[in-house]
């Protein structure tokens, strides 16, 4: 039998009668994660039809596909697919073995400067967005975060915190994808100047006096690097919000700590609050003390040796 190939529209009842258990047997585990993904962009009607066929043997068995035919199921969204029937049972060991196209892989071929940490800042914002920066099982594709990234107002504040976060990783050891998307949401409910004053004092810690919530930071993350704890990236990103929060209200930290029962909730994600300048003359243009992400990484690491070496 030739294999048959044709384009066509599956609908929810075709979708249901291919996943049935007689006839999708023997196959991979469903990743219910990836299944709430595609549903989730087939109902908003943001599925791309990108060529990807549903592959089914000689004897009518589903072979690949599974994860996009549940999620038709669950969207209720019929979807145009290259269909290919008529093919040995054995072509399944074959599938898929290829290596995976990843965020920092699609980042990287639109020119995006420092791919892999910007999807990183990217997924990690929208996670902070959805309130789902916990749920491990919660994906965003690809297409998702390069579209968001490339909505107007996006790209370039990513891009600032991407940076920021770079920086930051150069002084603590903190992901840079939890310190730039920090960075980001701050700056969509702060000034600027009180952005760059906050990430200034992370990465240098000048200044810096007991009871300040950035000091108290900088001493939990070094404490931790120093006694060899795991800290997840939740963890961390929860410890970074309410660092800002604290800053941002003039609140005096003595000690940062993770809740008790640690963190089981997405809800336990601080929102980011406004912040009021504490000092006014250090949100000035002419103070050359206030870093500006959107400098170039040359002039920023001039600057950072300036620092050093008058200290």
């Amino acid at each position: 039998m030739e294999p048959k190939i044709e384009v066509r529209i599956i609908d929810v009842d075709e979708a249901k009668a291919l996943i049935e258990d007689d006839v999708n047997a023997d196959n991979r585990r469903i990743d219910w994660g990836v299944v709430n993904t595609y549903a989730r962009q087939m109902a908003k009607g943001k599925w791309t039809f990108v060529g990807d066929p549903i592959r089914i043997s000689t004897t009518g068995n589903l072979l690949d596909g599974q994860h996009r035919l549940n999620a038709v199921v669950k969207s209720g969204a019929p979807q145009q697919f290259v269909v290919v029937s008529g093919l040995e049972k054995e072509a399944r060991a074959n599938i898929d073995i290829g290596r995976k196209r990843t965020a920092a892989d699609v980042f990287g071929m639109n020119k995006i400067h420092n791919a892999g940490t910007a999807a990183a800042v990217t997924n990690l914002v929208m996670r902070y967005e959805m309130r789902n920066v916990l749920d491990t099982k919660f994906v965003i594709q690809t297409g998702e975060l390069l579209a968001y990234f490339q909505k107007e107002g996006n790209g370039q504040l990513i891009a600032q915190g991407t940076l920021a976060g770079e920086q930051v990783k150069r002084m603590l050891p903190v992901s840079p994808a939890v310190t730039g998307a920090i960075y980001v949401a701050a700056s969509r409910v702060a000034d600027a100047f009180l952005v760059n004053e906050f990430y200034n004092k992370l990465i240098d810690g000048h200044g810096l006096e007991t009871g300040d919530a950035i000091l108290a930071f900088r001493n939990w993350v070094i404490r931790r690097k120093r006694e060899d704890l795991r800290t997840k990236r939740a963890e961390y990103f929860f410890t970074l919000a309410k660092t800002w929060n604290s800053w941002a209200i003039g609140e005096e930290v003595q000690r940062c700590q993770l809740p008790p029962v640690g963190l089981t909730s997405s809800d336990h994600i601080p929102t980011l609050v406004s912040a009021r300048a504490r000092n006014p003359e250090a949100i000035s243009e002419d103070n050359p003390a206030v870093t500006h992400y959107s400098k170039t990484r040359r002039e920023l690491d001039a600057g950072a040796g300036r620092r050093r070496k008058a200290s």
